[in-house]
C-alpha cells in the first residue's frame, strides 16, 4: 500500500489560523474548490467551510489538499475517512491487520500494535439495532444493502482502529458512520467561478502551491 506523501508546505494551514492576511485568499481558495464539487472533488464538498475542514483535517493527518478533498467528507460537523484512507492511516504508523472473518453478516479484524493483539468484530445485527442498516429516505435500497462485505469491513476496521490507535484517529469515524446530510438544492457550477470543469485530480494540490508560493 502506498504510503501517504505529506504537502511540502507543512506551515502554510499554521499560516492560515493564525494571519489574517493569509485566511482571506485561503477561504476564497475553499470557495472555488466547492464550486467544483461533483467534477474536480467529491459532490459531498459543497461549501467552503466543507473544504476548509476537509484540508485542515487532512493537513494533520498528513494528507495532501487532494489528498484530503479525495478521502475525506464532512458530515453534520464532523469528518469521516474513506476506509482506504484509514487503513492508509493505520499502515503508516505500523499497524498491522489481519482479516479473520469477511461475510455478509460479520467482519473481524486482528489489529497487531507493537505487543498488543486484539481482535474487533461489527455484525449485520449491530448494524440493523444501530439504524445503520436502513433505506435512504426516498425509499431506495442503503449501503448496507447494496455492499453488505464493505460496510461491515469499514465499521469493523474503524471500531479497531479507534481502540488500538486513538491517538491517530483522534476520534474520526469511517464513510458511512454518520447519518448522511441531504444533497444541496442545487450546486454552482466551475464556470461560474472561471474554473474548467475537467480540471485534472492534481490540479487542487497545483493550484493550493500558487496560493502558498503567492507572496
Amino acid at each position: 500500500m502506498a504510503d501517504i506523501v505529506r504537502f511540502d508546505k507543512a506551515d502554510v494551514l499554521d499560516r492560515v489560523l493564525s494571519d489574517p492576511n493569509v485566511q482571506g485568499p485561503f477561504m476564497s481558495f475553499c470557495a472555488t474548490i466547492a464550486a467544483s464539487a461533483g467534477t474536480m472533488v467529491p459532490l459531498s464538498l459543497n461549501s467552503q467551510e466543507k473544504v476548509f475542514a476537509a484540508i485542515v483535517t487532512g493537513h494533520e493527518l498528513g494528507f495532501s489538499p487532494m489528498q484530503a478533498c479525495r478521502s475525506i467528507y464532512v458530515v453534520n460537523g464532523n469528518v469521516e475517512l474513506k476506509a482506504a484512507a484509514m487503513e492508509a492511516l493505520l499502515e503508516r504508523h505500523g499497524i498491522k491487520r489481519k482479516i479473520m472473518e469477511w461475510s455478509t453478516n460479520r467482519c473481524a479484524i486482528e489489529m497487531t500494535r507493537g505487543d498488543r493483539v486484539e481482535t474487533f468484530d461489527y455484525t449485520m445485527e449491530e448494524a440493523v439495532q444501530a439504524g445503520d442498516a436502513r433505506n435512504t429516505k426516498d425509499g431506495k435500497p442503503g449501503m448496507y444493502e447494496k455492499r453488505p462485505k464493505d460496510m461491515l469491513y469499514a465499521r469493523c476496521l474503524s471500531r479497531g482502529a479507534r481502540k488500538i490507535a486513538a491517538d491517530v484517529l483522534t476520534g474520526i469515524y469511517v464513510e458511512g458512520e454518520l447519518p448522511s446530510e441531504p444533497g444541496p438544492d442545487a450546486l454552482k457550477t466551475l464556470s461560474a467561478v472561471g474554473v474548467v470543469a475537467d480540471a485534472p485530480a492534481g490540479s487542487v494540490d497545483a493550484e493550493f502551491q500558487k496560493l502558498t508560493d503567492a507572496k
